[in-house]
């Protein structure tokens, strides 16, 4: 028998191994990943996940799905009631290159935005470090699925929807499937760059739909809009973002671009400006530092983005505030904003004047160098306090996975269903052993590291108390171009 400390979760296991043919495989799947929440508990913190059912499934769920590449998914409305049929081969879901370079490079972005999203749910949770990257590492990507309908527009649901693809093998059932609607009747449907284009932007919409966890998302009206449009705050913040990651992935020679004869104001309700903005940090920095922003304070607005941008990153400010004035006509921010903000003596980073700005960011002071090498100690020993209870608990995990594997091998070797979970334990063994190797040559460079870190300090004074690390960036680049344009897209 295998031995649980559920009993209700053994006897549906022994059920379910005896008489698989009675289970779906989905159904398998959810049951067995119930189960296995029990052996996970040493690879995260028991008290934060006993607290948390929803936490104990989303862990063993993950661990389960192996990690996989965004896929692209064509479908058909069989209905109105949430049905649908995959199409493949078509003559108009062909003439959208989605095996491109440039459009693998807009999925690639939809992968880490998922990633990063999922990483900072695990963190929120109370999951260790180590933790949180080895089961991102697990997590399989959302599928984005493109429906095809007889529209002559491109537009991408926001929050997603609940679907069924409905197939020779069986009913697929989708909660918040992230859907791109693409009309056969768009103009200019021949012409693939203008196709990649329009996927690349619906798949920025998606990705801020990640980065939001559909929650939260800025409200706006939709409707007809141009990359010149003024609109609202929210409104130029999501097709700004969508213009942005269009441009930065598949490339558009419209982006970025400038502004004259508008104020702040208008500037902010603009999305080809906040596309401009965002193109040139990318550039300069990264998608990644852009998309860790969005996933934390979920702004409202392109102002709400810039203050937070900002105050994160301090050593940034004077080239953020270069490429703001660069694509404004010198407008936005004005020069007494950016003298008080080198002064110190802004309250808070408010960049649209409604109140609600960031909290300052600016580094008050350079620290010592025997402060620095404290820093560094107290972060390098907090790391290894990190490392060794990780790997404590990963060895825990080892045998207790090792058990289970043992258990269903002695109890149901015959039964199809146990050996396709046997291979999948052993793969599970096999990647955990992987990172405890991996996580114990790090364990020793981390002491060799402190050990150098403490004769360094000692060579400044004595060993005395240690404060808390410290972080910070920096970096700079530039680009312009002007040119009116027509959007076809939502």
């Amino acid at each position: 028998m295998i031995h649980i400390t559920y009993p209700y979760l053994s006897s549906i296991t022994s059920h379910i191994l005896q008489n698989e043919s009675y289970f779906g495989i989905k159904d398998a799947r959810l049951i067995f990943s119930s189960i296995m929440i029990v052996i996970l508990i040493p690879i995260t913190q028991p008290d934060t996940i006993m607290k948390n059912s929803k936490l104990f499934y989303l862990v063993a769920i993950f661990i389960l799905s192996f990690s996989s590449s965004a896929e692209v998914v064509f479908i058909e409305r069989l209905d109105n009631s949430g049905n649908y049929r995959q199409i493949q081969n078509n003559s108009f879901s062909d003439k959208i290159p989605t095996q491109s370079t440039e459009m693998k490079s807009a999925i690639a972005g939809y992968e880490l935005s998922q990633k990063i999203a999922f990483e900072r749910s695990l963190v929120a949770k109370g999951i260790p470090t180590p933790s949180v990257k080895f089961l991102s590492s697990q997590k399989k990507t959302k599928p984005l699925y493109i429906e095809v309908d007889n529209g002559d527009w491109a537009y991408n649901l926001m929050n997603g929807k609940n679907i069924q693809i409905i197939s020779d093998k069986g009913t697929k059932r989708v909660q918040g499937a992230p859907i791109i609607k693409f009309g056969r009747n768009i103009p200019n449907s021949g012409h693939k760059h203008f196709m990649g284009e329009t996927c690349s932007h619906e798949i920025g919409h998606a990705v801020m739909n990640a980065l939001y966890s559909g929650k939260n998302l800025p409200k706006n009206q939709g409707g007809e809009h141009t990359i010149d449009s003024i609109k609202s705050p929210s409104f130029a913040w999501i097709e700004g973002f969508a213009e942005y990651y269009a441009a930065s992935t598949y490339g558009d020679k419209k982006f970025p671009r400038g502004y004259k004869d508008r104020n702040s104001a208008e500037l902010n309700s603009s999305e080809g400006y906040i596309a401009s903005v965002l193109l040139e940090l990318d550039k300069n920095f990264s998608k990644e530092d852009i998309f860790n922003v969005i996933v934390d304070i979920k702004p409202q607005s392109p102002a709400d983005f810039l203050e937070e941008y900002i105050a994160r990153y301090p050593k940034r400010a004077s080239t953020v505030f270069e490429i703001m004035k660069k694509y404004s006509n010198e407008e936005w921010p004005d020069e007494t904003f950016i003298t008080k903000y080198n002064q110190g003596s802004l309250p808070t980073l408010d960049l649209d004047g409604n109140g609600t700005g960031a909290s300052f960011g600016k580094d008050s002071e350079i620290p010592s160098q025997s402060k620095k090498l404290a820093q560094k100690i107290d972060k390098t020993q907090k790391q290894m306090t990190e490392v060794s209870s990780y790997l404590a608990r990963l060895s825990k995990f080892l045998d207790r996975i090792y058990s289970f594997k043992q258990n269903i091998y002695q109890n149901y070797s015959n039964s199809s269903f146990a050996k396709s979970y046997l291979n999948r334990a052993q793969a599970m063994i096999d990647r955990a052993n992987h990172q405890f190797n991996s996580y114990q040559k790090y364990l020793v460079q981390l002491r060799q590291q402190e050990k150098q870190q403490i004769n360094d300090f000692n060579d400044l004074q004595d060993f005395g108390s240690l404060s808390a690390p410290s972080y910070n960036s920096n970096d700079s680049n530039d680009s312009t171009n002007n040119n009116a344009g027509q959007v076809l897209r939502y």
